[in-house]
């Protein structure tokens, strides 16, 4: 007995309403192969539930409308804050430049000291190295390094003219701040 094709292909009818509403006003039937009936039936469900899951956060958002717009949306853009802003950023300009010609000054200071202290100050003061881990790269004392990095900050500061800077020592090397030149 010959078996036909269509004997191993199991069929089932769908509805082509369900998946194609705009194209099929009416219900409309037509058998297909089990697996693309499964498929189609499988896309419409991810479809359904991401439509849904769209339509919970579009309530749910809508829901909180009052509370962001009270929190986030309210921005005082007044000319005073305007104002504010751009001062604050003119001096942060203003900082950065200073910032730049006190490091200048200070490594033009430096390339008059010996290399030794010239090295021990920069590991030191920039790269952030303890007194401890400069000792044992150099295989030395760590109380000489110590005594060192003093006298290379007083001979800055010796050289420095003090009615122009205002010196601050931090413990990770020294910060100059001009002075205002209005007072």
């Amino acid at each position: 007995m010959i078996k036909s094709r269509k004997d191993e292909i199991k069929e089932k009818s769908i509805d082509l309403h369900r998946y194609y509403p705009d194209k099929y006003k009416n219900n409309t039937y037509y058998d297909v192969p089990e697996e693309v009936a499964d498929l189609l039936e499988k896309e419409r469900k991810e479809e359904n539930c991401s439509i849904s899951q769209y339509r919970y956060y579009v309530k749910y958002t809508l829901d909180l409308n009052d509370y962001i717009s009270r929190t986030y949306l309210l921005t005082n853009n007044s000319p005073e804050s305007i104002l504010k802003k751009s001062e604050e950023v003119e001096k942060q300009k203003l900082n950065e430049d200073i910032q730049m010609k006190n490091t200048e000054i200070i490594f033009c200071i430096l390339d008059e000291l010996n290399p030794i202290a010239k090295k021990r100050f920069l590991e030191y003061a920039l790269e952030g190295k303890k007194i401890v881990e400069i000792a044992k790269e150099e295989n030395v004392n760590h109380s000489s390094i110590s005594r060192s990095l003093n006298h290379t900050r007083k001979s800055i500061i010796k050289k420095l003219d003090k009615k122009e800077f205002e010196n601050r020592l931090l413990h990770m090397g020294i910060i100059l701040f001009l002075k205002n030149e209005s007072k």
